[in-house]
């Protein structure tokens, strides 16, 4: 199941993941329940990205100058581990960006984008002794510039994907899992 490695040793990111997970015991029950304990986790794993995200927002904001350093902590102890999240999923080949953006998720990027905005700015406010309009200018056309250039950066990737997924190259009876998938089965990675 989570046993593909890319290469003949596993990383250190494996290995990790590999202990966390659980993969060769029975902390999670028979791989009918794994599964179950897997989508439930990151059903609360979204609930908690949007609502700690937007509680440190909000905090921000009520109390920055003496609440900012905590805010900071707790939103680098929140986002950065989606750095590993991701760097983990890309490293055992999944699609990590959406080959077609629904409504939904436009929908919760752009509220996520808000939340984290609002957050940002609150920060440099708060950080800032003496604020002026022209720096909250700045640092809100920074972010944003930021994110310009993130979402450039996520459609290339995309982009990339879908010229790999599209190679000639690419034989799709290789991987029966993916073509269950595809021919209404009820595979699952």
């Amino acid at each position: 199941m989570l046993e593909d490695m890319n290469t003949t040793s596993p990383s250190l990111l494996d290995r990790t993941f590999h202990w966390i997970l659980d993969v060769d015991g029975d902390m999670y029950g028979d791989e009918q329940e794994r599964l179950r304990w897997y989508e439930a986790t990151a059903a609360v794993s979204s609930v908690q990205l949007y609502g700690i995200s937007l509680a440190l927002a909000v905090l921000v904001w009520v109390d920055g100058h003496r609440l900012a350093p905590a805010v900071l902590t707790v939103a680098l102890t929140l986002y950065l581990p989606m750095l590993l999240t991701n760097a983990y999923a890309h490293r055992h080949r999944v699609r990590t960006v959406p080959t077609h953006w629904s409504s939904k998720q436009i929908a919760l990027t752009g509220v996520f984008l808000l939340i984290y905005l609002v957050m940002t700015v609150g920060l440099y406010v708060a950080f800032e002794e003496e604020v002026t309009t022209s720096g909250a200018l700045g640092v809100t056309t920074g972010v944003t510039i930021g994110l310009a250039l993130g979402i450039t950066f996520w459609s290339r990737v995309r982009r990339r994907e879908q010229a790999h997924e599209n190679s000639p190259e690419d034989d799709p009876g290789d991987d029966s899992e993916d073509n269950a998938q595809h021919d209404g089965g009820s595979g699952t990675r």
